[in-house]
């Protein structure tokens, strides 16, 4: 019983510690930093010794008290409540679709029994006595594995963990990664969810997709301000936003719960706005870098012939949304950015995983478009659609590739890091896309009602559009 004391000891004094602190961060007036500071310092790394040396069975509720402390947290960031299934979401590493916040009585098992795998053998040679297999239960590696084989999937490896196997246990990372697994197989396979969320997290997890969350919110374009970063954050966890009855006040077609129809509506110029909000922040950083390059550049390709057979110059194309200049033996570039949602409705019916789709066929269709690539090799440009998928803001490889390829040049000139150069452009492609996306959120919320748009007519609903804002 001392034993069991002092370890709820242990573990009372740190946990405690952190909801004073999770209470300090609620009052934080920037949810963006506030949500930086939860992700980096305030949430699982404030208990992981904790779950490092003490079992799991012997702290349960106060690591309960935790987990519902940071769930309050992010709702409080956030500006909503949030469901079980968006809390879920948020257990989930950024690479996964998640914010990367680990739930402590979720990853308990997984940090202790990879602290035993790891010091087993010092434990011998510090004490003999050690008991290395719990035989009499003192570790309580039997209630731990169980713990953890529960939240892992059936075909995982640590289904097959013995006490006595302590060498096969492997470390933190790996254990959790099969609890992250867990989580994501049965928010996949959980059909009765609403809102899309296999798809989501499929479109979530593409890489780029959460830059934004890793920015700093610091006024060099990374920033995003309170009431758009908020709606960001309630998109990545698919919280609901609407009713699911309203009508869009600008195009009148049924609005979705999510907000997912304003990312793809036609009306309003929000997708255009969002277009080039990304090629101008894409050429600031040419441009600062010391890169040859243009906006918009005319006249890149012939234009077409008129019946007389003469070319019109007014109708010369421009193919390049940026113009970069050749350099070396390489060819001048024709960027032509492009942001399509992986949520329209021609791409749902694609399966959750089949996620590459949305960027081939966007950039054959650009390739094609009016012969575009081939006009483009023939005049000695090199033609790249730089395609972007705007419902979580993942980047195409093409794309990946010609942003690393621009920071290398970037970086030479500043004297900095490729890989530096290139995360920092990233993140600010992310935050800007993100805020655009809110931005086309916020501006179709009903001022209490749906505007009957046959009544009203464009001019008083964009009125009403006005007022609100």
């Amino acid at each position: 019983m001392e034993a069991e004391g002092f370890c709820a000891q242990v573990v009372s004094d740190p946990t405690a510690k952190a909801c004073v602190l999770l209470s300090q961060i609620d009052k934080y007036e920037d949810p963006q930093g506030g949500m930086h500071l939860l992700r980096q310092c305030a949430s699982w790394s404030k208990v992981i010794y904790a779950c490092r040396t003490v079992p799991p069975a012997l702290f349960v509720d106060p690591l309960k008290a935790y987990d519902d402390a940071l769930r309050d947290s992010v709702a409080t960031i956030t500006g909503a409540p949030i469901p079980d299934s968006s809390w879920r979401i948020a257990q989930l590493s950024l690479k996964k679709g998640g914010l990367g916040l680990r739930s402590p009585s979720l990853h308990t098992a997984a940090a202790y029994l990879g602290s035993i795998g790891a010091t087993a053998d010092l434990c011998q040679r510090v004490d003999p006595a050690f008991d290395a297999t719990d035989a009499v239960g003192g570790l309580g590696l039997s209630d731990a594995i169980q713990q953890l084989q529960l939240a892992c999937l059936p075909s995982a490896p640590a289904q097959n963990l013995r006490p006595q196997d302590l060498t096969m246990f492997g470390n933190q990372k790996q254990l959790s990664t099969q609890v992250d697994a867990g989580v994501l197989d049965a928010l996949s396979r959980d059909y009765l969810l609403p809102g899309a969320i296999p798809r989501h997290l499929a479109l979530s997890a593409i890489p780029g997709a959460g830059a934004w969350l890793t920015a700093p919110a610091v006024r060099d374009d990374r920033e995003i301000d309170e009431p758009l970063y908020r709606i960001c954050v309630q998109r990545r966890l698919r919280v609901p936003m609407f009713s699911g009855d309203e009508a869009c006040t600008l195009c009148g077609s049924p609005m979705d719960r999510f907000g997912d129809h304003a990312l793809v509506c036609p009306c309003g110029g929000d997708r255009t706005v969002r277009h080039n909000a990304v090629r101008d922040q894409v050429y600031d950083e040419l441009h600062k870098g010391g890169v040859a390059a243009e906006r918009e550049k005319a006249g890149l390709l012939p234009g077409r012939l008129q019946g007389d057979g003469l070319l019109s110059c007014a109708q010369a194309r421009r193919p390049a949304d940026i113009w970069v200049a050749g350099r070396d033996a390489r060819q001048p570039q024709a960027v032509d950015f492009a942001v399509t949602s992986g949520l329209r409705d021609t791409q749902l019916g694609t399966g959750q995983g089949d996620v590459a789709s949305v960027f081939e066929e966007y950039e054959m269709y650009k390739r094609g478009y009016k012969g575009t690539d081939t006009q483009c090799q023939q005049q000695g440009l090199t033609f790249t659609p730089f395609i972007i998928e705007a419902h979580a803001g993942g980047l195409s490889p093409l794309a990946r590739r010609t942003l690393d390829g621009f920071s290398t040049e970037i970086a030479a000139a500043q004297r900095s890091e490729p890989a530096a150069v290139s995360f920092m452009i990233a993140q600010r492609i992310s935050c800007s896309l993100q805020r655009e996306s809110a931005r086309a959120i916020l501006r179709r919320r009903p001022c209490g009602r749906a505007p009957a748009l046959a009544a009203a007519g464009w001019d008083a609903v964009l009125a009403d559009q006005v007022a609100w804002q």
